[in-house]
């Protein structure tokens, strides 16, 4: 299977605040997608940042970057990708889900660092991941190959 190459941020208003889009069934999903020919993944962060909420953001740093293999609920591999996450900041204050998440019923919402925890699943952050950032770690670097399961 091939992998592709993706990027996500976790973006932080003035406030110190991170953005997600936040489902009704305790999943949320940080903006992000893959990478276009000869595009660096800082430049997918931004580029998928503004597609996805309207919001101009400035890349602060890498968070971290894995190998992520996805298995469906029967634990079928479903694809891999190569996923860099990086911190990044913006002055705006009114994300907009795009038309790609209006009719999966998401919202906006700006949430503390530790509230990541109070999801079921973040996308695309394995567990182990997502807890590390719930506790302010910002410096993990290559953390290898990594499982996300759907629900």
């Amino acid at each position: 299977m091939k992998e592709v190459t993706v990027a996500s941020a976790l973006i932080r208003n003035g406030a110190g605040l991170i953005l997600v889009f936040e489902s009704q069934n305790r999943i949320a999903a940080l903006p992000g997608g893959s990478s276009k020919k000869d595009e660096t993944p800082e430049d997918t962060a931004v580029r998928e940042t503004f597609e996805e909420t309207g919001l101009r953001v400035t890349i602060e740093k890498s968070v971290a970057i894995y190998h992520l293999i996805v298995f469906t609920r029967d634990g079928d591999e479903k694809c891999r990708f190569m996923h860099h996450l990086y911190l990044a900041s913006t002055t705006g204050s009114n994300p907009q889900p795009s038309s790609e998440w209006k009719n999966s019923r998401v919202r906006c919402s700006w949430i503390t660092l530790r509230a990541l925890r109070q999801y079921r699943k973040v996308w695309p952050l394995p567990e182990k991941v997502r807890m590390r950032i719930s506790e302010g770690e910002m410096n993990m670097g290559d953390l290898g190959e990594l499982e996300y399961r759907m629900e």
